[in-house]
Formats: C-alpha cells, sequence, structure tokens
C-alpha cells in the first residue's frame, strides 16, 4: 500500500489518492467487488482493518449492504464506485442501484480519522440511484 512507502497517503479527495503526477487511485478495500451484482452484507462487524472496510467497486449493481458495523478502519468504512466511472458510457460497468442502509460507522484513534483526514464513514464515487 502506498501509504506505507515513502511516497505516504498523497491526498486527493475522500478515499482517493495520487501515485505519481496524474493518476489517482481509490484505497484499498479490505471485502472487495468488482463488478458485483446481488451481493448482500447483512448485520457483518468489520474491525481493526487497514483500507476501507467493504468496497463495491465499478460495475456493481443492486448490491445491498445493510445493518453492519465498522470500527477502527484506516479509510472509508464502505466505499462504493471507482475513480474512473465518470468516463464510463457502458452501463454494464456503471455503479447502480445499490442500497446501503443501516450501518453503523465509527471512528477512533487508528480509525477513519485517524490517518487520513479526508476519509469518510461512507465514500461514493460516481454511482447511480444508490439507495
Amino acid at each position: 500500500m502506498l501509504p506505507s512507502t515513502g511516497a505516504g497517503y498523497a491526498d486527493n479527495q475522500t478515499s482517493v489518492m495520487w501515485s505519481g503526477p496524474t493518476n489517482a487511485l481509490k484505497t484499498t478495500g479490505n471485502v472487495s467487488f468488482q463488478t458485483a451484482r446481488n451481493i448482500q452484507l447483512i448485520n457483518n462487524v468489520f474491525s481493526h482493518l487497514g483500507g476501507s472496510a467493504i468496497d463495491f467497486g465499478g460495475g456493481a449493481h443492486a448490491n445491498v449492504v445493510i445493518g453492519n458495523q465498522n470500527e477502527d478502519v484506516s479509510a472509508c468504512g464502505i466505499t462504493l464506485g471507482e475513480v474512473t466511472d465518470y468516463a464510463t458510457s457502458d452501463t454494464n460497468q456503471m455503479t447502480d442501484a445499490n442500497v446501503i442502509q443501516d450501518n453503523y460507522i465509527r471512528s477512533n484513534r487508528h480509525g477513519i480519522r485517524g490517518r487520513g483526514r479526508d476519509l469518510g464513514g461512507l465514500c461514493a464515487q460516481y454511482a447511480h440511484s444508490p439507495q
């Protein structure tokens, strides 16, 4: 991970960092899905993790994240979408119709606000019609 290298965490915006002068990268997720459809994460506990706890990247459709507890994570509690989705015209690659509700996201000394001051509990990037 770049934050552990000499490059550090070069902040771009919430959960996005710079790798070189023009390459934006999303913070990695511990539980990560790409082009996922109809996955349900309900009533789980995610704690003591580096990076984001849950990540649904580009092309995520109709996934459900309800009632989870995220504590002591180094980046966002839940990340939805991809940094490059703004340029996508393929509807299969767009992040669409996902449900995120009633999740408990808590920061503490090493958590969401502890390392990256730009990180939030929920980071949605170019997501269409989230609920």
